[in-house]
């Protein structure tokens, strides 16, 4: 009869679980059900925003010319946002098999945020209702630029991790 590696371990230290050792098992188990619970609750958020998104999608073909914009510009954004909870909610099931964490989840999930925010910011701009600077640089305008640079960084720094041997790369499914 083959032991399971648990087993094996038990059986070198002496035949005995140790306090820790059963401790420690109570945490990963507890961690796991965390996850579990998190990764519904997301799962539930970005349903409902796909939901209010099929009624933002219909409110586009009624609404007038004026408020089309602000209207298109929040349904681009409801989207953006339900594609980084199902990017986070990824990373969650990731978690839970077990196959450790890697940074390119997270970092798609920032370059998604970067262009939400460079939207808004777009939008204030364009709007008829947004009021205009007097300056020859906006403020608005110092905040797109640190926004690209930092759209950019994060798009290197996921090419960088996808050339790294191994550590880096997405689980394989």
């Amino acid at each position: 009869m083959e032991q399971q590696p648990e087993e094996r371990e038990v059986l070198e230290h002496g035949g005995r679980v140790g306090t820790f050792d059963r401790f420690a098992a109570v945490l990963a188990l507890g961690e796991r059900i965390m996850f579990a619970f998190v990764g519904l609750l997301l799962f539930v958020a970005a349903v409902a925003l796909a939901i209010h998104g099929v009624r933002e999608a219909i409110a586009l073909f009624t609404v007038a010319g004026d408020s089309l914009i602000a209207t298109t510009a929040h349904f681009i954004d409801l989207i953006l946002l339900i594609l980084m909870i199902s990017e986070i909610t990824y990373t969650v099931v990731i978690s839970i098999r077990g196959r450790g964490l890697s940074a390119i989840p997270f970092l798609l999930i920032a370059i998604i945020a970067t262009v939400r925010r460079v939207l808004v910011i777009t939008i204030q701009e364009i709007h008829p209702a947004a009021p205009k600077g007097l300056t020859w640089i906006s403020k608005s305008s110092v905040d797109l630029l640190a926004l690209s640079l930092v759209c950019v960084l994060f798009v290197v720094a996921i090419i960088v991790l996808q050339r790294r041997p191994g550590a880096a790369r997405l689980p394989k499914e």
